[in-house]
């Protein structure tokens, strides 16, 4: 059997725990969607190789790997996306390079493109 009494000095307990248990759940909530969206504009900076010409597979992981400067100097290569020069990146240049390098982007403050001699 069980047995209950009322109590005024229990139930102010339990809305003073009720109100703290809520700010608590906004508390984690703020939190939740601040690490959400704090994240979500966050992408991984990529290293591109670059060559005189299309050395190896062509995936730019490497020099022996390299994309052609032609690839470089393409509009469409420098952007937002996967395989795409974009805020952040590093581009390595590999070697000679007699063409001209056109650089299409800056990438974002804080984030610059760097390009290295490699």
């Amino acid at each position: 059997m069980v047995f209950w009494w009322y109590n005024k000095d229990m139930e102010k307990s339990l809305i003073k725990n009720m109100k703290n248990n809520k700010k608590i759940f906004y508390l984690f909530i703020l939190m939740f969607f601040g690490l959400v969206f704090g994240l979500a504009g966050k992408v991984e900076a990529a290293d591109y190789y670059i060559a005189q010409n299309a050395a190896g597979s062509n995936n730019a992981t490497n020099c022996a790997n390299a994309h052609s400067i032609n690839w470089l100097n393409t509009t469409g290569n420098w952007s937002t996306g996967a395989d795409k020069v974009s805020a952040g990146d590093t581009v390595h240049l590999c070697g000679i390079i007699s063409s001209p390098l056109t650089i299409q982007g800056s990438g974002t403050e804080g984030n610059p493109i760097t390009i290295f001699l490699a």
